[in-house]
């Protein structure tokens, strides 16, 4: 198995009460939280952007605004259009 060969664990991880990466990658969080809202909703709460914006800054929430709307519009695109497989 390739991922014993290069040195990976290959029994799964066990469950713990919340992802570890929660609190070790803030950034990470925001990206997460900021593309569920906006496939959600379509838009971000005042305190999501806010937040967005303290952990990415402008530019960055600006490129997750913009892979998220782009992605929308691919499936939607791929829905219509009846694209398979």
């Amino acid at each position: 198995m390739r991922a014993r060969r290069v040195g990976r664990r290959t029994e799964p991880r066990p469950r713990t009460a919340a992802p570890p990466w929660r609190a070790a990658y803030p950034a990470d969080r925001a990206v997460l939280e900021a593309a569920r809202e906006l496939l959600r909703t379509g838009d971000l709460t005042d305190d999501r952007f806010a937040a967005s914006i303290g952990a990415l800054g402008q530019t960055r929430l600006y490129e997750v605004i913009t892979l998220v709307g782009y992605h929308r519009l691919l499936a939607a695109q791929l829905r219509v259009l009846r694209v398979d497989g």
